[in-house]
């Protein structure tokens, strides 16, 4: 065992797990593959077809985030932290130091933003974007609009000389509304695989099926 910050323990850990975070994409498409095959083996129309793939790639895909997380992801944190003594740096505790390990950057800017909004710097918005998704920076303008919550944090310090951790989640909200993601920018960034995996069950199966 060696001891180890807890900011460096998070890219040594990001390293390792990258292969199986890798695996775990690629298994996506073998799931949608296996959901589709199921289906064209029925002798259903196409629409049923359909229905019967999307519900069995879910399936599979729940089944699979469950044995992933119990042999894949638990046995590999317990072998980390096992062989790395993680030492808290931007962490206060050795448990947010551990949070630090797996998640990185963003536990301690979000910590600085809801209670160091005054020491907030250009830089700190810079990175704290760079770690939302791909999908929200991509075709939502998040930085944009994280740029505008920013500042509307910082005047609510500048207005009050309180923290934005002091104020209750129902009045932050509130005031953070206009730059907040709308329900369709929440549906296309958390079930963006759902979306990809029944677009491509529609377009498989439809092209697959016989002709009129």
């Amino acid at each position: 065992m060696f001891g180890m910050l807890d900011y460096r323990a998070h890219k040594l850990y990001w390293l390792l797990t990258l292969p199986f975070r890798i695996v775990a994409r690629l298994l996506f498409f073998v799931i949608v593959a296996i959901a589709i095959l199921i289906a064209r083996w029925t002798e259903y129309s196409p629409l049923v077809q359909i229905v019967i793939a999307y519900v069995a790639m879910e399936g599979m895909a729940t089944v699979f985030t469950l044995l992933w997380m119990g042999l894949v992801s638990w046995p590999i944190d317990k072998a980390f932290f096992w062989i790395v003594d993680v030492i808290p740096s931007r962490g206060e505790d050795p448990e947010e130091a551990k949070e630090i390990v797996q998640k990185g950057p963003i536990v301690w800017l979000t910590k600085k933003l809801m209670n160091h909004i005054d020491s907030w710097t250009y830089g700190d918005t810079h990175d704290f974007v760079s770690l939302m998704n791909w999908r929200a920076r991509l075709f939502f303008n998040e930085r944009e609009k994280f740029a505008k919550r920013v500042e509307v944090l910082r005047q609510l310090y500048e207005n009050t000389g309180k923290q934005p951790s002091s104020f209750p989640q129902s009045e932050l909200d509130k005031l953070l509304k206009p730059y907040k993601p709308g329900w369709f920018q929440i549906v296309v960034v958390s079930y963006f695989n759902s979306i990809m995996g029944a677009t491509i069950i529609v377009m498989t199966i439809l092209y697959l099926s016989p002709k009129p």
